[in-house]
């Protein structure tokens, strides 16, 4: 009697780059519930770097005979480039013919067609697989492995699943071949792309089997570009370098110059600025030829010996310098502009519409946004001026206009305070009477509330507040007989939960106060001073047994209990006079900043804190004693902060060259800059780097290091 079986069950293999380089890979599963382990055997556990295509076969073994009747798995790789391609049954699955093997995921099924049985026998091997390493593999170490190994036996009895066993494949590098030139000269340099005006360095470079030289003669050609003389730096001093109109000639004698093994030293090294060029891009090159080496040995008997591979050529594409910009005072933007691109720019008060000109001309820039705008293909310096500066208008809604005394002004501009008057309230006492009170004042659309004063029937929005359109909801309410009015009156921060009070009601006052400011609030001119802490920062007050009208003044002021320290340092010393640094620190809120003498100080991350410079005599007691009575803080929408990258003049955004180094040389050397106005207080605080409060010879040869690339500046 014949019995078919068909069984599937996934055979999985995956591949990890993590080979063993001593012995044949192979990683064994967990048992199972026949007590069976199984292992994963390359036939080829280690392969050389190739570029062309290589197998290996994978073998899965068992560590005892089983019997089974189907096989399921799957082959993967730790990388995705290799794959199982082939499978095949061990020497006792001979009815694996009638399996099923899908290159693309690597799963394998098979049932057993056996006619005097149900199983069949497997003494070791179960499966080979057969892997493809393309063409190029990186050397390194690759996991196979077969995974969710499920068996079946006895028509239908699984009593295996998710076992898994993974081998390791090693890809070694090609060894490198031993050197037989002489001597090798090469031209390397950091930079591949390059700008007009630009510097670049060319690095002449020497190897080959005889590892050293001590005499040399060598010929240099360049187009595009224009040689920096004695500028070159060189492994000997008893060089001779001759260079100019395209040509550079070097003889050189003296010590050797020695390398490793497989390695090149550099001999040479050449400076060029980038010449100007016609359009948008182009190109320069330095040629390297007739290079020819000699050991001092060999200098007894022989000539030199010309470098095998030269002529040798880079190749630098060259693109025009940035563009510098020069921006009005009212405009945000990068100072400078690749050529060809994109500037874009913006206003920094987006209150006010506005019109510029750029290079004097008007509809150049166009406008992308509310206060942006963009300047496509740029091809020259740009000088980009505000025109007309106008505040914007908005307008203001009112949901009782009947409520109003006087005539409606329906519009608000930026800036400009905006006041309108309820009418006046009739307060009772033995009879009845109205009040009108202002329930909310919101952006409109928005439940964002407007900040207002209010001075008895008078409310005022600050102009700073006005920049979108306003809703004004007000009400009117009913006071009766032995009925009181709760006017709140000043600055916003206070609410009562009643605008009108019964005689001998108690009524809740809540504070809610803005970050970074003080409260003063009186009740029938008596200060709060017994406040009760509430829910998200608020605070409540109640007024008990009130017996007549209520009136609640309320006045903000500018928190300066968040100063913590204000110190004095001698930061420059001039003849007869001090420059003296004055740093801020403390906790401040943002939109808040320090003062001194009423202008706002800048900000710096090295001093942790907010600095400012003042000017005055050498060993001034009282400065250094009073300076915090000159202190204060103000609301300040923008502030600037100290840039420490020794982009000490400012000239663009990014440079770092040696004349910044020359002005803070300058600063501490000279008197040419005996005034903070001889280069503006932005840049004395610049000049400090180092960030030791000081500016002295040490800032300028940190900044030295920064074009070196010895150091990094930190902010």
């Amino acid at each position: 009697m014949t019995k078919h079986i068909n069984k599937i069950i996934a055979l999985a293999l995956c591949m990890a780059l993590m080979f063993s380089l001593t012995m044949p890979a192979y990683a064994a599963n967990e048992t199972n519930t026949k007590g069976v382990v199984f292992t994963a055997v390359l036939d080829t556990p280690e392969l050389m770097f190739s570029d062309a295509d290589q197998t290996v076969n994978m073998t899965i073994k068992t560590n005892q005979p089983i019997d089974i009747d189907g096989i399921g798995l799957t082959f993967t790789s730790s990388d995705s480039t290799i794959k199982a391609t082939k499978v095949v049954g061990g020497p006792e699955v001979t009815g694996f013919a009638n399996g099923d093997f899908t290159a693309a995921s690597g799963v394998v099924t098979w049932s057993y067609d056996y006619s005097d049985g149900d199983n069949t026998t497997v003494a070791s091997d179960l499966l080979v697989a057969t892997y493809v390493i393309p063409a190029g593999t990186p050397a390194g170490e690759y996991t196979l492995t077969a995974k969710d190994i499920e068996l079946s036996a006895d028509f239908g009895e699984n009593w295996e699943s998710g076992a898994s066993a993974s081998a390791t494949l090693t890809i070694t590098a090609p060894e490198a071949p031993t050197p037989t030139t002489a001597y090798t000269a090469d031209l390397s340099s950091t930079a591949s792309a390059v700008k007009v005006g630009q510097t670049v360095t060319v690095d002449v470079k020497v190897g080959g089997a005889n590892k050293e030289f001590a005499s040399s003669q060598l010929s240099l050609s360049y187009e595009g570009l224009t040689y920096v003389n004695d500028t070159a730096t060189v492994a000997d001093e008893r060089v001779d370098i001759t260079g100019a109109n395209g040509s550079i000639k070097i003889i050189d004698h003296g010590d050797s110059l020695t390398w490793a093994e497989n390695a090149s030293a550099t001999a040479y090294t050449f400076t060029f600025t980038v010449d100007a060029i016609d359009g948008a891009t182009g190109t320069a090159n330095v040629t390297l030829s007739n290079a020819k080496f000699s050991t001092d040995e060999n200098a007894l008997s022989q000539n030199l010996t010309p470098a095998e591979n030269t002529p040798v050529t880079k190749e630098f594409t060259v693109t025009p310098a940035d563009l510098r910009v020069t921006l009005d005072s009212d405009l945000s933007g990068n100072n400078s502009v690749v050529y060809g691109g994109t500037y874009t720019f913006e206003a920094v008060d987006k209150n006010y519409n506005y019109t510029v000109t750029v290079n004097g001309q008007e509809n150049v820039a166009v406008v992308t946004g509310d206060g942006t705008w963009k300047i496509e293909n740029v091809s020259e310096a740009l000088n980009i001026q505000v025109k007309t500066k106008n505040a914007k208008t908005h307008t203001v809604t009112y949901s009782n206009a009947e409520h109003i005394d006087g005539t409606l002004v329906t519009t608000a501009t930026y800036n400009q305070p905006y006041s309108f008057t309820l009418k006046a309230n009739v307060a009772a006492d033995t009879s009845n009477g109205v009040t009108y009170n202002v329930d909310s004042i919101v952006y409109t659309g928005t439940t964002t509330a407007v900040p207002y004063t209010q001075n008895g029937q008078t409310i005022t929005i600050e102009g700073s507040k006005i920049t979108a359109p306003i809703t004004i909801t007000t009400s009117e309410t009913s006071v009766e007989a032995n009925q009181f009015v709760v006017d709140i009156e000043g600055d916003s921060g206070v609410t009562a939960n009643k605008n009108v009070v019964n005689k001998g009601e108690d009524v809740v006052l809540t504070l809610t106060p803005e970050a970074g400011y003080d409260y003063t609030v009186t009740v029938n001119d008596q200060e709060v001073t017994e406040w009760i802490d509430g829910e998200n920062g608020t605070k409540t007050f109640t007024v008990e047994n009130v017996q007549a009208k209520v009136t609640v003044t309320v006045t903000k002021t500018i928190d300066t209990d968040c100063i913590t320290d204000v110190a004095v340092y001698d930061y420059l010393a001039l003849s007869g006079k001090t420059i003296y640094l004055v740093v801020v620190q403390g906790n401040f809120v943002e939109g808040f900043a320090p003062t001194y003498d009423g202008n706002v100080m800048y900000k710096s991350a090295k001093y942790n804190g907010y600095a400012y410079l003042v000017l005055r005599d050498a060993n001034d007691a009282l400065l250094k004693n009073n300076a915090k009575t000159m202190v204060s803080v103000v609301t300040a929408t923008s502030v600037t902060e100290i840039d420490y990258s020794g982009n000490v003049n400012m000239a663009d955004s990014s440079t770092v060259d040696a004349n910044d180094a020359q002005l803070v040389y300058n600063m501490y050397q000279t008197e040419a800059y005996k005034t903070i106005e001889a280069a503006g207080m932005e840049k004395f605080l610049r000049a400090d780097v180092k960030g030791d409060k000081n500016v002295d010879t040490h800032d300028a040869a940190l900044i030295v290091s920064y074009i070196k690339g010895t150091a990094t500046p930190n902010n």
